[in-house]
C-alpha cells in the first residue's frame, strides 16, 4: 500500500464512485491538469454538501436488558444492517452482546436476546459486513482476550469458540476495530505504564476462531484509548490524556506490513474545551466521516459532547463541521440526566447512534440519528399542503440564552431556559414552527425602545422570568435562513405580548389606552417587516393557509400573531391565530387556528398519559392525539413538553426545565413508533402536525420525517 501523494487513477476511480453515490456525473477530460483541478473542485464541492449532513443527537431512551438491572462498560459498533453493542453486569461482571437491526429511516432500536462473551472489565466490539464481529475484553489477569463470532442462517449470532488469550500482553484499557478487508486493529493501554500500544491482525480462515497479529507497537501515551478504522485503510483513534483532562487524536493509515502511518496526532480544543474533557470515543466510516463523542465528568457536571469530522484526503488532517452538547448536568438522581463512558457508531448508510452508561443508576441510555441534511427537508414535500405533514415545532424558541435575572425575583436560567440552540440554527435543524414571546422594553411615553424575546410568568411573589434572544437577531437570522433554502417554510407564532417598563406586564392584562397598545403592536409589526423584508413574509393565499401547498409557500415566513391576546386591535400584513376550542368550535375564526394545550405536569407519565385527565384543560398528550374532537382545526400540536411545579419553578434547584426537557423528549422516538403502529393510533385524522419541544437539535425533525416517510396522509 502506497502513502503519501495519493494516486491519481485510483483517486479518480473513488472520486467517480463517490459522485456516483451522491446522484453526481462527473465530466472527463483528457487534460490531466484539468482532471487534477476538476477532480480538487468537485471534491470540495462534496465535501462542502457532505458537512451539511449532520447527526442530531440528543435526549436518549432507557434500552437497558432489564429494568432493574446494573449495567456499565457499553460499546458499540455497526455495519450497513446491524448495530452490535457489548456491556458488563455489574453485579456478576459477565460480559453480554446485544444486536438490534438497522434500517434507513428507523428512530427507535430493537435490541433482541443477550449473547455471554465472557468474563472481565473494558470490553469492545467491532462488525463489519461479512458479517463477523469480535469482542475484546480484559480478564481478571490483566490480559486482553477476544473471542469471534458470526451469525448463522437464521440471523442469529453465536460464537466460532471459546476466547483466545493473548498472555504477552498486560492491559487495563482496549479496543477493537475491524474493516472488510480482513484487518483488525487493537489498540490498548498498558498496565501501569499509560503507554497506548496499536496492534494489526487478521483473520485466520483456517481456524475461524483466531487472528493473526503483527507485533505490537507503541505510538502515544495516554489512558482511554478507542480506535476506528474504514476500508481506504484509515485509522483514526481518540484517547484521554494520562495527565489531563482533555483528548487527544491520532490519524493514520495502515501499511501492509503491521505498522500505521501517522499523519497527525494533536489535542482537540473545542466547545467543551473549558470543561474537563474525558473518555473520549471515535466511529468513522467509508466516506470519511467521523463523529466523536466524551464526557465531561469526573467530579465536573457529567454533560456529554459530540463532534463531527472529516478527513481532509488531500492533507490527511481531521477537520471539525460540527460539535454541540447533547446530554445535560448533573443531575445523577434523574435516570438518563448525565452520562458516562459514551460510546458512538456510524455506518456509510448515514446511521449514527450514540450510547452511555448513567451516572448513578448504571442503566444504558441511547438513542439513533441519521446523517442527513434536515436544513431543506421540505423541499421533499412540495406537493403537500402543511396539514398533510408534520412538523418539528420549538417552544419557548428563543430561549437558548438568559439574561435580566437580576430584574425579576427568583429567576434563573433554571426556570427560563428550554433551548440549547438559537433560533437560526434550530432552523438548520429542520425545526419550522417556532413559538415566540416578545419582551418590548417601553419608556415612560409608551414607546417600544428594545425588541427582545422573554419567558416570563405571573407567580405568587410576581413576574418573574429572563430575556431570551434578541427579536432583530431571530428575525435576521430567519430572512438569512429562507435566502439560502428558499424551497422551506417558517412559522413564527408570536403571543405572550410582554411589556418591560413603568407597566411591567403583559398586554392582553395591561391598562394600557387601547390607542397606546395599538401603537406598540403597530410598532412590532413594522420592526418584523423592516427585518424580514415585505418580500419574505406571506401575505396572503386563496384558501386556508394550512391548505395550501409548499410550493405556493416557499421561501416565505407565516408571522401569526395570537388575537385572543389583542382584544380590540388591529393587525396588518401579518396572519390571524387562535388554539382551536372544540366547544363550540371556533375553526376558521382566524388565519390559523391550531389545538395547543399543554399537560401542565412534571410527570413524564402524566404528559404522555392516553387516559381521559381529571382537568380537560391539560390533558395527557396521547388522549388528546387520540381524540378526534381535538382536530378540527387546522392543525394539532402535539406538546411534548413537561413544565416546573410552582413549588419547583420558584426553587430551580429541585428541577429545572432543560432536565425536564431530557425525560420527555427522550420518551418521544418510542411513543410515536408505538402511536403509528397501533392500529388505533395516528391516522389521516388523528395526525400530529406540529411536534412541539424543548431541546431542539434534530432529534424532533428525524421523528417529523420518519411520520412523513409513511405518508399517512
Amino acid at each position: 500500500m502506497q502513502f503519501g501523494k495519493p494516486d491519481e487513477k485510483r483517486s479518480m476511480l473513488s472520486f467517480t464512485r463517490l459522485c456516483r453515490d451522491r446522484g453526481i456525473i462527473p465530466l472527463h477530460f483528457p487534460n490531466s491538469m484539468l482532471v487534477s483541478f476538476l477532480f480538487t473542485f468537485f471534491l470540495n464541492l462534496l465535501n462542502n454538501h457532505l458537512i451539511m449532513n449532520r447527526v442530531a443527537f440528543g435526549a436518549s431512551y432507557n434500552y437497558s436488558p432489564t429494568a432493574d438491572g446494573l449495567y456499565s462498560s457499553p460499546d458499540i459498533d455497526m455495519n450497513e444492517q446491524l448495530l452490535a453493542s457489548v456491556y458488563r453486569n455489574e453485579v456478576s461482571l459477565d460480559l453480554y452482546c446485544r444486536f438490534s437491526s438497522i434500517g434507513n429511516n428507523d428512530i427507535v432500536l430493537n435490541f433482541g436476546d443477550s449473547l455471554l462473551a465472557g468474563n472481565g472489565s473494558s470490553p469492545t466490539i467491532a462488525i463489519n459486513n461479512t458479517p463477523k464481529f469480535v469482542v475484546a475484553y480484559i480478564d481478571s489477569s490483566h490480559n486482553i482476550n477476544y473471542r469471534i463470532g458470526y451469525f448463522n442462517q437464521n440471523g442469529a449470532p453465536v460464537w466460532y469458540d471459546a476466547a483466545v488469550t493473548l498472555d504477552t500482553i498486560m492491559a487495563q484499557k482496549c479496543s477493537i476495530a475491524i474493516d472488510d478487508n480482513n484487518n483488525v486493529v487493537l489498540t490498548y493501554e498498558e498496565l501501569g505504564t499509560h503507554k497506548l500500544y496499536y496492534g494489526i491482525g487478521s483473520f485466520d480462515y483456517t481456524r475461524h476462531n483466531k487472528i493473526n497479529w503483527h507485533r505490537a507497537k507503541y505510538y502515544t501515551d495516554g489512558i482511554n484509548p478507542c480506535v476506528a478504522i474504514n476500508n481506504s485503510g484509515y485509522f483514526l483513534e481518540v484517547h484521554q490524556s494520562e495527565n489531563f483532562d482533555s483528548i487527544y487524536y491520532t490519524l493514520g493509515k495502515m501499511n501492509t506490513d503491521g505498522t500505521i502511518h501517522i499523519y497527525k496526532q494533536d489535542e482537540y480544543k473545542g466547545v467543551s474545551k473549558n470543561s474537563a474533557s474525558i473518555s473520549p470515543a471515535i466511529s468513522l466510516n467509508d466516506n470519511g466521516i467521523a463523529v466523536e463523542v466524551h464526557a465531561t465528568g469526573k467530579s465536573k457536571d457529567y454533560s456529554l459532547y459530540f463532534i463531527q469530522f472529516h478527513i481532509d484526503t488531500q492533507n490527511h488532517v481531521l477537520v471539525k463541521d460540527y460539535e454541540q452538547k447533547y446530554c445535560l448536568d448533573s443531575r445523577a438522581d434523574i435516570d438518563g440526566m448525565g452520562g458516562k463512558f459514551p460510546k458512538v457508531a456510524l455506518n456509510n448508510a448515514g446511521n449514527a447512534v450514540q450510547m452511555y452508561q448513567t451516572v448513578k443508576h448504571n442503566h444504558l441510555f441511547a438513542c439513533i440519528s441519521r446523517l442527513w441534511d434536515r436544513s431543506s427537508w421540505m423541499n421533499n414535500y412540495q406537493e403537500k399542503p402543511l396539514c398533510d405533514l408534520a412538523i418539528p415545532g420549538s417552544h419557548d424558541a428563543a430561549m437558548s440564552t438568559t439574561s435580566g435575572s437580576s430584574e425579576f425575583v427568583g429567576a434563573t436560567s433554571g426556570n427560563t431556559q428550554t433551548q440549547l440552540l438559537c433560533v437560526e440554527d434550530q432552523l438548520k435543524a429542520g425545526i419550522r414552527y417556532f413559538d415566540i414571546r416578545p419582551a418590548l422594553k417601553i419608556n415612560a411615553s409608551f414607546s417600544v425602545t428594545d425588541y427582545k424575546t422573554g419567558h416570563f410568568s405571573n407567580t405568587a411573589v410576581g413576574i418573574k422570568g429572563c430575556y431570551g434572544e434578541s427579536l432583530d437577531d431571530i428575525l435576521t437570522g430567519v430572512k438569512s435562513f429562507l435566502e439560502q433554502y428558499p424551497t422551506e417554510v417558517v412559522i413564527l407564532k408570536f403571543s405572550h405580548f410582554f411589556l418591560c417598563g413603568s407597566d411591567t406586564e403583559f398586554l392582553k392584562d395591561s391598562s394600557l389606552p387601547l390607542n397606546t397598545k395599538q401603537e406598540i403592536i403597530n410598532s412590532l409589526i413594522s420592526r418584523i417587516r423592516s427585518k424580514l423584508g415585505d418580500n419574505r413574509i406571506l401575505a396572503s393565499v386563496s384558501g386556508r393557509v394550512s391548505q395550501t401547498q409548499l410550493k405556493y409557500l416557499k421561501g416565505k415566513a407565516i408571522i401569526v400573531f395570537d388575537v385572543s391576546e389583542l382584544p380590540g386591535l388591529q393587525i396588518s400584513r401579518v396572519m390571524s391565530y387562535l388554539d382551536f376550542d372544540p366547544s363550540p368550535s371556533n375553526a376558521g375564526q382566524a388565519d390559523l387556528v391550531v389545538f395547543d394545550r399543554y399537560s401542565k405536569t412534571n410527570d413524564v407519565e402524566v404528559m404522555m398519559s392516553k387516559n381521559l385527565p381529571s382537568d380537560p384543560q391539560y390533558p395527557g398528550q396521547e388522549y388528546a392525539l387520540l381524540n378526534s374532537n381535538y382536530h378540527g382545526g387546522d392543525l394539532f400540536l402535539l406538546s411534548w413538553t413537561l413544565t416546573l411545579s410552582d413549588t419547583d419553578s420558584l426553587n430551580p434547584g429541585t428541577y429545572d426545565i432543560m432536565e425536564l426537557a431530557q425525560k420527555a423528549t427522550g420518551n418521544l422516538s418510542t411513543q410515536i413508533v408505538a402511536l403509528c403502529t397501533d392500529a388505533n393510533g395516528i391516522d389521516r385524522i388523528k395526525f400530529p402536525n406540529i411536534i412541539y419541544t424543548d431541546i431542539c437539535a434534530g432529534g424532533s425533525t428525524d421523528v417529523c420525517e420518519w411520520i412523513n416517510s409513511r405518508h399517512i396522509k
